[in-house]
């Protein structure tokens, strides 16, 4: 890596950052949620259940969710899983093919 492409690396986090990044995450076990705090004010809610490998997960390896370096990322150590926290804003939960089961549930009403 030249110092060029660590500039310009380092640029496009600041740039990606300015867009808002995790400050706090956790697990609502009562609401079955993640919570996440962004920089930006916001507050964002997802149901674990539409994300991919939490739907069917044991509580306590949703609840070791931990914030990336950079904030731009939210990691499940225990399952293996990441996310990229523009991607869950913007309803991507998943690769295509959970997208495309996940909206196949919902369109016959089956979300479990």
């Amino acid at each position: 890596m030249t110092d060029d492409d660590y500039a310009l690396a380092n640029a496009r986090m600041a740039h990606d950052r300015a867009d808002g990044h995790v400050l706090d995450v956790h697990y609502d076990h009562d609401a079955g949620l993640l919570r996440m705090a962004l920089s930006t004010g916001q507050m964002v809610s997802l149901p674990v259940g539409d994300m991919q490998g939490l739907s069917d997960a044991h509580e306590r390896d949703i609840a070791d969710v931990r914030i990336s370096p950079s904030g731009l990322g939210i990691r499940f150590p225990r399952l293996d899983a990441d996310f990229s926290v523009q991607a869950l804003r913007d309803g991507v939960y998943g690769s295509p093919k959970w997208m495309k089961r996940l909206r196949e549930r919902r369109d016959h009403g089956a979300i479990s």
